[in-house]
């Protein structure tokens, strides 16, 4: 039963009271079992949605797992190429030292060829000299005789 306001409180009873107040209790009880309900449904969705945000973030991690591995991987893959390479760089090209003493072996050989080319050049140029000279003396020689035939035969 509904107060009415216009109702005095004269007319209130013992048992309009308690009907009044068993209204009352009923409707915060609905109002509190509303809100209940409410809150559950609500922890429930909040519920659901961190299991998804949980799953998803899991098979992210699982994928971002493989990426690194496959990056690891690609990494370790390139590494060993590298070394390889090193290693046949160590395997075919030359230490410095290495070279240094090969190059001095060549210099001195150069040098080497270098001294007995001069000393050829020098061997070549005085006999060149030398035959020149012969054959001048023997056209000097020649020049000689043929005026003294000369000189003979006219007289």
């Amino acid at each position: 039963m509904e107060p009415d306001r216009r109702t005095p409180y004269s007319q209130w009873t013992v048992d309009t009271l308690n009907e009044y107040w068993c209204k009352v209790l009923q409707l915060v009880q609905a109002s509190t079992d509303e809100r209940f309900r409410a809150t559950e449904q609500a922890t429930k969705s909040a519920l659901q949605s961190a299991q998804q945000a949980v799953d998803k973030a899991e098979r992210l991690a699982d994928i971002r797992a493989e990426v690194q591995d496959r990056m690891a991987a690609d990494r370790a893959k390139q590494q060993n190429e590298w070394r390889e390479s090193l290693r046949d760089m160590t395997a075919t090209y030359m230490t410095h030292s290495e070279y240094d003493s090969a190059h001095a072996v060549v210099v001195e050989k150069i040098d080497n060829l270098a001294a007995r080319l001069d000393k050829h050049e020098g061997r070549g140029a005085g006999a060149n000299a030398t035959w020149l000279w012969m054959f001048l003396g023997v056209a000097g020689v020649v020049s000689i005789i043929t005026l003294i035939i000369d000189l003979l035969v006219e007289h």
